[in-house]
């Protein structure tokens, strides 16, 4: 049964944005040139994320072992269906470019959300319906081990709450923060206010 967490005062707030700043030399004679600064990481560097395994009682659901039905496990080419990706206005598309939105979506805990997981180097896929014993989050990554996993609420590409709630990795509330710190360096603005949910697994 999940609950949010009541330690956790209102929405996670993101620090602030490391800087990386660079300066060249200075050639003689001549006026020193200007300090660029990167307010954000460089892109060219592909995070490295903890990760957490799926829970072994559901090793062998693809072949029926586990629900009676087969599960679903997406190969790499599958799998890009269900990419997320951030415009340049710092809102989610799916891969068809078209904004993001879960308020039609379904997950078997109710309605107007939909399943995600985050890959180790910071991919995010997400689907808008989730089935028992058919599409779970261990579909995503065939049963790999996952950066984040939960249920994300987003209304017009704009993430609203997000949540650990995932029976197949059961990953605790840092796995969630990993999540939100990929959106902001990504480009998604306003991650100071997605509300955080917590869930006992």
């Amino acid at each position: 049964m999940g609950k949010q967490a009541g330690g956790a005062p209102g929405p996670f707030v993101m620090p602030p944005p490391r800087s990386y700043a660079y300066t060249p030399p200075v050639a003689e004679p001549g006026p020193v040139a200007p300090t660029p600064v990167i307010t954000s990481p460089p892109e060219e560097v592909a995070p490295n994320y903890s990760t957490v395994s799926m829970d072994p009682d559901y090793e062998g659901e693809e072949t029926g072992a586990v629900w009676g039905t087969k599960v679903q496990y997406l190969s790499e080419e599958q799998r890009k269906a269900f990419e997320l990706s951030v415009d340049s206005d710092g809102k989610l598309r799916n891969a068809s470019g078209e904004l993001f939105d879960t308020q039609g979506a379904g997950t078997v805990t109710g309605k107007g959300k939909a399943i995600f997981v985050m890959s180790p180097d910071g991919k995010i896929y997400a689907s808008l319906h989730q089935q028992a014993g058919i599409f779970h989050h261990s579909s995503f990554l065939s049963g790999a081990p996952v950066a984040a996993a939960g249920e994300v609420e987003v209304h017009n590409g704009v993430v609203k709450m997000v949540s650990n709630r995932s029976g197949h990795y059961m990953p605790d509330q840092s796995f969630t923060y990993q999540f939100i710190e990929q959106l902001w360096r990504r480009g998604v603005k306003g991650t100071e206010n997605i509300h955080v949910v917590d869930f006992d697994h």
